[in-house]
């Protein structure tokens, strides 16, 4: 790998997570048949005397932890502070309507949420998930 992998717990409420300069931290999801997955997410400002760039936390979904973008069209999302982003993860065989958000449409199994810290200073975000 890379980079240094950080695995953090699975968030169901508001949770922060503070990543440390060009570490990855990774969150696994299992997509079940038929189920949509939200993602709630943004950059925080961990300490207020040292505020990273917005665009500075690159995030995708892979089947393994820092792999390649699943499905290829999503490629990747940066996070801002002022802009809660949205993802939609569903079943792409379930027939979901246009999804809410950035839709990553991938067949039911195992994947890994990524987000990677690019800048020489600790960042810090929001995550919630719904729907899991």
């Amino acid at each position: 790998m890379l980079y240094p992998v950080t695995e953090f717990t699975y968030p169901t409420t508001f949770n922060q997570y503070t990543l440390p300069p060009g570490q990855l931290g990774v969150f696994r999801i299992d997509l079940s048949a038929g189920q949509v997955i939200n993602f709630q997410m943004n950059q925080l400002v961990a300490d207020p005397n040292n505020m990273p760039q917005d665009q500075t936390l690159r995030c995708w979904i892979s089947n393994q932890r820092g792999g390649n973008p699943k499905p290829v069209d999503s490629r990747y999302w940066h996070l801002t502070a002022l802009q809660r982003r949205i993802i939609t993860m569903y079943d792409v065989f379930s027939g979901v309507d246009t999804p809410e958000g950035i839709p990553v449409d991938v067949a039911p199994g195992a994947y890994w949420l990524n987000i990677l810290n690019l800048v020489n200073e600790t960042n810090s975000f929001y995550l919630e998930i719904t729907g899991a």
